[in-house]
């Protein structure tokens, strides 16, 4: 057993070892690129300084003999495989060497000018191959000295591991074994004290074992937890498909028999395929909502100015029968201005839906924006007498919904909370609140979304 603990041990070290000397070797290894691609590219800047001047008198002076020489000898240099010269206009002047199909090429550019007038361009072909065959000798050094290095330490690690670590291990084993643990506790102190390594080393174990039980606890009732959710999000799923899978399949089937009767006319068949399309077009919100769950699309940042957001989200006959009260101060703030309106909006439809099953007259919803310290608070209440206290704590949880499950799909708060967190960087909560309003005491929910101040 000993033996085993001890090689168990070696290989562990071993492998993080190796782990880590890969890890530092690649990254020595990819300095030396670093080092090597830097050194062609000054290399490349040091021809361009060298040429540039007979390049550019050779090409104003249109002496074609001069301008083959100076290529010629560019060529001749390690570090360039083709040069290409070109006018002011981009039209070809002269090409020599490789300047096409190049191995992992790269190029160098540079303008030429002749008594500060622009007269063309220069591009010089080279290969990063040159940086691989430079490098390979360094590199080979690098691995024999992390090799001579690993195998130095792995003999002393085989040493500790088999002797010194081996050895105190023995002793606690022997320890133990001369312990009569069943004997009373008296006797059981006199070899295992609280002051004892042995003692300790239980003291851990049993720590560990307790620690890793109510681990699992938690794990099992969290999976319980997943598998609950998902259970309930596959419902919500089928409950919502079935409706318009019925009536699809209804009207294909009212369709079939009209037409095998001869008692189909335009107006049967007219209605019918609006009802099928009608319920496609459900199937695919219901496809829709789902895949916003799973998948934020996300926006740029930009400066917004609140108040003109709001008037977005109320621009429409959508609240018509609803008074809005606004108390919204001039705050510019810099946010994800798409996912705001989006919670807005999510937020508002949940007031305007409650207001509807109300049986208030009238109906108020009440918007407040203001900076508090270095926050931005948004306040959405209306009077639709609250949340249920047993829901309160629910209603940002994933497929909880109030609602008929033909209606609702339970996510909208649920998104809404997480696109605050997530995108806008801030908090929402809700909570029930009484409020007076022209002398008149009222009961609703109250949303706040809180952001820090850009």
């Amino acid at each position: 057993m000993v033996n085993k603990i001890g090689k168990t041990l070696f290989k562990k070290i071993f492998l993080w070892y190796t782990l880590v000397a890969m890890i530092l070797t690649s990254y020595q290894i990819y300095n030396e690129y670093i080092s090597y691609d830097k050194a062609l590219k000054n290399s490349l800047h040091n021809i361009e300084m060298s040429f540039k001047k007979p390049l550019s008198a050779s090409v104003w002076n249109l002496d074609d003999e001069l301008i083959q020489v100076v290529m010629e000898s560019m060529l001749g240099l390690t570090d360039v495989f083709g040069v290409l010269i070109s006018d002011d206009r981009e039209e070809l002047i002269a090409k020599l060497g490789k300047t096409e199909d190049l191995d992992k090429m790269i190029f160098h550019s540079f303008k030429l000018n002749y008594e500060n007038n622009y007269i063309g361009n220069v591009t010089l072909f080279s290969s990063k191959n040159i940086i691989f065959t430079n490098m390979k000798d360094n590199v080979f050094l690098i691995l024999v000295n992390a090799f001579i290095k690993a195998f130095i330490l792995m003999l002393v690690v085989y040493y500790f591991s088999n002797k010194i670590v081996t050895q105190v291990i023995n002793k606690l084993i022997q320890t133990i074994n001369n312990t009569n643990l069943r004997q009373k506790d008296e006797s059981f102190s006199e070899y295992i004290s609280e002051d004892n390594e042995i003692h300790t080393l239980i003291n851990s174990f049993s720590n560990m074992k307790n620690r890793l039980q109510k681990e699992i606890k938690k794990n099992e009732e969290l999976q319980y937890k997943k598998m609950e959710t998902m259970s309930s999000m596959i419902n919500n799923i089928a409950h919502q498909w079935r409706q318009p899978l019925s009536v699809i399949s209804s009207a294909a089937t009212g369709l079939k028999i009209q037409k095998k009767m001869n008692t189909l006319n335009d107006t049967n068949f007219k209605n019918a395929i609006d009802s099928i399309n009608k319920s496609i077009l459900f199937l695919n919100k219901i496809i829709e909502d789902f895949s916003t769950f799973l998948e934020f699309k996300d926006e740029y940042e930009k400066n917004c100015i609140l108040k003109d957001s709001i008037d977005k989200v109320l621009d429409s006959d959508f609240f018509n029968s609803i008074r809005i009260i606004k108390n919204i101060e001039d705050i510019t703030i810099k946010l994800n201005e798409k996912e705001f309106i989006k919670t807005l909006e999510t937020i508002l439809d949940n007031a305007k839906d409650a207001l509807i099953k109300s049986k208030t007259d009238k109906k108020l919803i009440f918007i407040n924006i203001y900076k508090k310290n270095d926050m931005v608070i948004i306040e959405i209440c209306d009077n639709a007498g609250g949340i249920k206290e047993e829901n309160i704590n629910k209603i940002f949880d994933p497929y909880f919904t109030t609602k008929h499950q033909a209606q609702g799909t339970g996510l909208s708060l649920f998104m809404c909370q997480n696109t605050v967190k997530m995108y806008l960087n801030g908090l929402l909560d809700a909570r029930n609140e009484t409020y007076v309003y022209e002398d008149i005491e009222y009961v609703g929910a109250k949303f706040t979304v809180k952001l820090k101040c850009s």
